[in-house]
């Protein structure tokens, strides 16, 4: 392929700036720019995979630009199993802009986003899975993302794919025979060993989808969504739980009128925290628009901190509010504990907390004064969304393999609730939507515009 060059490094002042050339005659034009120190090395072919001290020099001008390490990967051996180059410069984007401007001048097309990976995926080196890898170890924000990233990138991912795609294929093999051979001495395959075989699978692809359900988690962040009537103190809780004012808070009610999103991190999970309206009757119509929101953003949540006044106890509005947040996970903060006069009151509002919510914790805290906010942070890393013991090793966290996963188990849901009454032909278009859909994934049956989508998130320079 004709060679391309891009700056693989980010932008701004750093110690190391890296160009990276790949494609035919990418030797052959930083040969011609590049002065090694080493009198030895100055005429004729430079040694492979070593770090090579000199000169870059600009094209059609006397002296240099930078002094740089030099490093030639010849093909196959390389990222994108085409002769790779990487010119190591000095930091700061004008001396690598410089150097790229070279490169280009000497015929070399400037990247474009991902076609270094992309390279990498058409010349068999990676699969599609392993490839959109690489992007989410460069933007992962969590322990968890990195580590499901880093076993995508070596393969896991694409082999159990695969294995499950071969269960599918098989099956597909046997119903053609059935298809093909009807009404001869051949053995069928029953109803009953459809409906095993099937099950199996859906089985399998309910735990793929499982498992991407965390992913999203680790992906996306855990949604945390603070809410509850208004002055019970919740822009103040927001406050405290991210260390900063990010919240206006005042003693007037309804001083929030929008949601406000944060986030940080609770024991290696990124976690998005949402200060929303108070939810009560709205006086105005800018007020119910943040009310509208404020529900919103309950029923959007993966946990709900419920928060209510502690000094005055669970009134009848905390009660509807709960009820917004019926069959999600929830946390009830008792807030204002500074008010409370010692024990034996904090008991009573404990105990009344209970019998309102008895299958939520809770949890009583002051927002003012930061009382109980470390037991607030343990209940919630007790209550965030986990992955499961049984899924952990199916875990994938891009968007794009969730939905190819969903109409596979669509498809194979389909066709084992059509055993028995339909004909094996109906059955067979079913499994052939599920093989698609997964060998998608990998990119085994994959259509230019899927590869294109997939690449253009990624970074000129990768």
């Amino acid at each position: 392929m004709e060679a391309i060059a891009a700056i693989a490094t980010g932008t701004g002042m750093a110690g190391i700036g890296i160009v990276r050339v790949s494609g035919e005659g990418a030797i052959a034009v930083c040969r011609r720019l590049f002065r090694p120190r080493n009198q030895r090395w100055q005429q004729g072919d430079l040694p492979a995979r070593r770090m090579i001290l000199g000169h870059w020099c600009e094209p059609g001008k006397e002296g240099w630009i930078d002094e740089v390490m030099l490093v030639i990967m010849p093909a196959p051996h390389s990222y994108t199993r085409e002769d790779v180059v990487e010119i190591h410069c000095h930091g700061g984007r004008l001396v690598a802009e410089k150097i790229l401007a070279g490169v280009l001048a000497q015929g070399v097309r400037l990247a474009g986003p991902g076609e270094f990976t992309k390279r990498a995926f058409l010349n068999g080196r990676l699969d599609l899975a392993q490839a959109e890898a690489v992007l989410s170890i460069i933007t992962a924000e969590s322990e968890g993302c990195l580590a499901a990233a880093q076993r995508q990138l070596a393969g896991d991912l694409s082999r159990q794919i695969r294995s499950l795609r071969d269960s599918i294929v098989a099956l597909q093999a046997r119903l053609a025979v059935a298809i093909d051979y009807a009404g001869e001495d051949i053995t069928e395959i029953s109803d009953q060993q459809l409906v095993d075989q099937l099950s199996a699978i859906d089985r399998e692809l309910a735990g793929w989808l499982a498992g991407s359900d965390y992913g999203r988690v680790i992906r996306d962040g855990v949604r945390m969504t603070i809410a509850g009537r208004p002055n019970v103190g919740k822009s103040s809780l927001l406050n405290r739980l991210l260390g900063e004012e990010r919240a206006i808070v005042s003693k007037i009610a309804g001083t929030t009128r929008d949601t406000v999103a944060e986030w940080r991190y609770i024991d290696g999970m990124k976690c998005r925290f949402v200060d929303t309206a108070g939810i009560r009757a709205a006086g105005d119509e800018v007020e119910e628009i943040g009310v509208r929101r404020s529900i919103d953003a309950i029923a959007a949540a993966d946990v709900v901190i419920l928060v209510m006044d502690g000094s005055c106890g669970p009134t009848g509005e905390d009660m509807q509010i709960g009820r917004l947040a019926a069959g999600k996970t929830v946390l009830v903060v008792a807030n204002k504990a500074d008010r409370l006069a010692g024990d034996r009151q904090r008991e009573r509002l404990l105990a009344e907390v209970d019998r309102c919510w008895p299958d939520w914790d809770k949890v009583v805290v002051s927002a003012l004064t930061g009382q109980g906010v470390d037991q607030l942070l343990a209940k919630l890393s007790q209550v965030m969304p986990r992955v499961e013991a049984d899924v952990a090793w199916r875990l994938t966290i891009s968007r794009r393999h969730r939905q190819l996963l969903q109409q596979a188990g669509q498809a194979v849901s389909g066709a084992l609730a059509a055993v028995g009454n339909v004909p094996p032909e109906c059955l067979a278009v079913d499994l052939q939507t599920a093989s698609e859909a997964l060998a998608a994934i990998t990119g085994d049956r994959v259509g230019d515009d899927v590869i294109e989508r997939v690449f253009e998130e990624f970074c000129v320079g990768k």
